[in-house]
């Protein structure tokens, strides 16, 4: 049975190997503002590598499957979520004559077609009133 979370938590798991591989990799020579930022120094960096390491080790090597529970709640802690799409639509509008809802998409037109765009509209208008 499949967790609804189960895609975040995937996510989680994935965005945290890719940040434990970055510092693994600059761990020798480490941005010193994120030092200051995170108030470590070298030294508090490298245990956290060890300790996120072993508690993935000890997960991977689970018989009991207790400590892989608890890295997966761990990693649910860190409260990282797969990102919502980007794509703005704008609300479907009521068609107040009609009492129907329009179901396309409303985009402006780039302002160097704005001219022929509203030219346009006008002659569909203008076309309907005859």
């Amino acid at each position: 049975m499949q967790r609804a979370d189960d895609p975040n938590l995937e996510y989680a798991r994935q965005a945290t190997d890719l940040v434990l591989d970055y510092l693994k990799d600059h761990k020798d020579q480490v941005d010193p503002d994120l030092l200051e930022k995170l108030n470590w120094s070298p030294g508090d960096l490298r245990r956290f590598l060890d300790r996120w390491e072993t508690m993935k080790k000890e997960a991977r090597e689970s018989d009991g499957r207790r400590s892989a529970r608890e890295l997966d709640d761990v990693l649910r802690g860190l409260g990282l979520r797969v990102p919502q799409s980007t794509v703005r639509r704008e609300a479907a509008r009521s068609d107040q004559q009609r009492g129907l809802r329009d179901a396309g998409q409303r985009a402006r037109p780039p302002s160097s077609y704005r001219e022929l765009y509203d030219a346009y509209i006008k002659s569909l208008s203008i076309s309907e009133d005859k």
